[in-house]
């Protein structure tokens, strides 16, 4: 997971991992000199237990923080559902959680034409992310995209994890070939793997 820093306004996790240590992960935001009040969103990249399940804890220990996810991976979320978020697979749970706010898929080719405002914006502080739909991982995988401290950065999730299914592995391919025309300079992926080549690293993705 990453927490976005948009102080003095706000701050945004991005993903908050399967929730057998949320507790931990918010001990660590505070004691790195964070307000937990400023943080006011969880930003999921797609429905999977190891990024999604901690939604509902985060929610009872801060309180309230609204939770962002894609309209195709929301009902897994809100349903708790067992399958579809790879809980099963770890002999866990996921705990139900409302979705507050759910993306709608984001055309990339008129993002390119229109520019970043055009399109539904995660604001964190004065930075602004547009969160792009990359099907193939889960049906409602999404990238967030956008500029810090004059990088263009991508936060990805899983996108470097191939579907098994034939016509997932289309879908996917065909996402991330477009992700590759975009100007990145750091690709921030899931499980704390960073990519200073992007281009390289996406080129690599679409051999699979």
């Amino acid at each position: 997971m990453y927490l976005i820093d948009g102080r003095p306004h706000e701050c945004v996790l991005i993903d908050i991992g399967c929730g057998l240590k949320t507790e931990k992960i918010i001990k660590n935001i505070s004691e790195a000199g964070f307000d937990l009040g400023l943080i006011s969103a969880v930003v999921n990249t797609h429905c999977h237990y190891r990024h999604a399940g901690g939604n509902q804890k985060l929610n009872k220990l801060l309180g309230y923080c609204e939770v962002i996810a894609h309209e195709l991976d929301a009902d897994a979320i809100e349903k708790g559902d067992q399958r579809l978020t790879k809980a099963n697979i770890y002999g866990q749970i996921f705990e139900p959680c409302d979705v507050h706010f759910r993306i709608c898929t984001t055309d990339i080719k008129t993002m390119e034409t229109i520019g970043l405002g055009g399109h539904c914006t995660i604001g964190v502080g004065d930075i602004d992310f547009v969160p792009i739909h990359v099907p193939g991982h889960t049906p409602g995988s999404i990238v967030l995209y956008g500029e810090i401290d004059g990088a263009h950065v991508m936060f990805t999730g899983d996108l470097d994890e191939p579907p098994t299914n034939r016509r997932d592995l289309e879908i996917w391919r065909e996402s991330i070939q477009r992700l590759i025309n975009l100007k990145i300079d750091i690709i921030y992926g899931g499980h704390s793997i960073i990519f200073e080549e992007p281009k390289k690293w996406l080129g690599r993705l679409t051999k699979f």
